[in-house]
């Protein structure tokens, strides 16, 4: 951070509002892109299947389930299934 005020200080005034824009960009993209994996998750949670249903259907453990719908939830910045299925839908994931 420190290394980052020093740059962010000694720009202009144009500088720093291009700056800004390209972080923005780079946190909504890394936020709203979902891997493969995660929208096969999606699509089963969609389906209604239980964590334990997805497990077996993709041949993954009961883990990496989790793991796959904490970082669904993160990067759609929702907290459940439903609004994680709302989310994906709007955003043209499933």
């Amino acid at each position: 951070m420190k290394y980052e005020s020093d740059f962010y200080i000694n720009l202009s005034y144009a500088e720093k509002v291009h700056y800004r824009q390209i972080i923005n960009i780079c946190k909504i993209e890394t936020k709203s892109i979902l891997s493969k994996r995660e929208i096969e998750v999606l699509n089963e949670i969609a389906a209604g299947a239980s964590n334990k249903e997805i497990a077996e259907h993709l041949c993954i453990s009961l883990a990496t389930v989790k793991s796959h719908i904490i970082n669904i939830y993160s990067k759609l910045e929702v907290n459940s299934r439903v609004r994680a299925i709302k989310a994906a839908k709007r955003h043209g994931y499933i």
